[in-house]
């Protein structure tokens, strides 16, 4: 079986599922390209994979630039680094990771024109995990949207631990989606997207459950 065959199937066989998990729509599913090499990422697409997840801007720029005019939506999921923003922001189609005020000022001083979600902390997350305090997220939220910034949703990475708190989380996060009127939720990960389907993902953000194992 060749790799694009390998990945369609693997895409297939996840999206049969997510149409019987599904309380509504199934979610869109974000090809996560991380490390991979462009080779692959030119397989995902062929296979399907039209929306592609990137965690640095480096590496989101080089693919971006290797690929040129393909038909594909850009999603930066990692950390926004001040010195990478512009970098940032000039290729992506949708930042998913926005967590703190000067990085949706920097944005919107740069005329950013994409989508943007604002990325909430699980409880308890050590120190330096990226993501806006839950019980902050409102006033970020609001902020956003002064600014001008397309908000369109929330984001959220869960820590591993037992099903009860993943799903804990994942309905904190629709709940603010909810109270705040954005129709984007991105949760849910290769090890928890069927948990994340039951509680409302409109965007999961897939590696190794479509890709395989990532190079060492």
């Amino acid at each position: 079986m060749s790799l694009v065959d390998a990945i369609r199937a693997r895409r297939q066989a996840i999206e049969r599922e997510l149409a019987s998990l599904a309380p509504g729509p199934p979610p869109r599913i974000v090809c996560v390209t991380k490390t991979h090499p462009i080779e692959v990422v030119r397989a995902a697409i062929e296979a399907g994979c039209d929306l592609l997840g990137e965690n640095y801007a480096q590496e989101l720029a080089s693919k971006h630039e290797a690929l040129g005019e393909a038909a594909v939506r850009w999603h930066f999921i990692g950390r926004l680094q001040t010195r990478r923003i512009a970098t940032v922001a000039r290729v992506a189609d949708v930042v998913e990771s926005l967590a703190r005020l000067e990085e949706a000022r920097r944005l919107a001083s740069m005329g950013y024109a994409g989508d943007v979600l604002v990325q909430v902390a699980p409880p308890g997350a050590p120190p330096g995990r990226n993501g806006v305090d839950a019980r902050e997220a409102g006033t970020l939220i609001e902020q956003v949207r002064e600014l001008g910034l397309r908000l369109r949703g929330v984001m959220g990475v869960a820590l591993p631990g037992p099903e009860d708190e993943v799903r804990r989380f994942f309905r904190t996060l629709t709940g603010l989606a909810e109270a705040y009127g954005l129709p984007e939720r991105s949760f849910g990960m290769s090890a928890d997207w069927r948990v994340a389907t039951t509680e409302g993902a409109t965007l999961l953000r897939l590696g190794t459950a479509l890709l395989g194992p990532r190079p060492e």
